[in-house]
């Protein structure tokens, strides 16, 4: 036979894992000789931020790196990538005459979901909602809630900003719009129209609102003279609703009664 002269050296493992387990890709474990370097790596899933290695760091090159090395020593060594969870800030805020909540810097964790409830105070109506500085758009805007007047955050990935405006609800001493509107039919049920004579011609604002002022769906339109605006409102509870008109400085409202 062959005398191949000594023995094999042992080998030993090096192991790595995660905390969590599914934050990170782990490049570099297996099966080493002493002396060998090594080098290791660990690559964030979404959502998530390297925070140090853990476990045998002692022969770690730097434990606060996500790609770093070792001299394998003569031993079997664990090291865990320990990693944390991304965390993103909604700053929200309401003017005078009504809330948001929650309110202020919120924290969201990364890809998750946050709802806004904005309520006006008693005798007050929702003026504006605004999303990173830009009026929501209550039609297709999928995070509007038609139905409760709440705007959520879906699968959050970035830092946002949402406010909102109030003003007085002067519906119960104004009938002008009697005068140069109708709304049909009323009592309504599934949909209603709204047929008005846009004087100015400017573009025109209609906001529907649920008894406590909360804005349910908002209506920018345009042009001159009598104007046609549907209003689908399927799903809302039975009751009464406010109907308001924004058009230059006429501001006239009216109720519509949802059966």
């Amino acid at each position: 036979g062959i005398d191949l002269g000594g023995e094999c050296p042992e080998k030993y493992v090096l192991t790595l894992s995660a905390d969590p387990p599914e934050a990170a890709t782990l490049e570099g474990g297996g099966v080493f000789l002493p002396g060998e370097e090594v080098v290791i790596k660990a690559v964030p899933g979404p959502g998530y931020s390297f925070s140090k290695w853990s476990g045998d760091t002692t022969w770690l090159s730097d434990v606060t790196a996500p790609e770093t090395s070792l001299q394998m020593p003569e031993k079997h060594i664990v090291l865990t990538a320990a990693l944390e969870q991304i965390k993103l800030v909604i700053q929200a805020s309401a003017g005078m005459h009504g809330r948001i909540e929650p309110e202020g810097a919120v924290e969201v964790p990364y890809g998750h979901n946050q709802a806004f409830l904005i309520t006006p105070d008693e005798g007050y109506l929702t003026d504006f909602i605004r999303v990173n500085g830009n009026p929501v758009d209550t039609v297709t805007d999928n995070g509007w809630d038609s139905l409760t007047g709440q705007y959520t955050f879906k699968a959050v990935v970035n830092d946002h900003s949402i406010e909102a405006g109030f003003v007085a609800d002067h519906t119960s001493v104004i009938d002008v719009l009697a005068q140069t509107a109708e709304i049909y039919p009323n009592p309504a049920s599934g949909f209603f129209t709204l047929r008005f004579d846009n004087q100015g011609g400017s573009q025109a604002s209609i906001m529907l609102y649920n008894s406590q002022g909360r804005l349910l769906q908002r209506k920018d339109v345009e042009g001159k003279g009598w104007l046609e605006v549907p209003f689908r409102v399927e799903g809302l509870a039975r009751g009464l609703y406010i109907l308001r008109i924004e058009s230059g400085r006429h501001v006239p409202a009216s109720k519509v009664v949802i059966k």
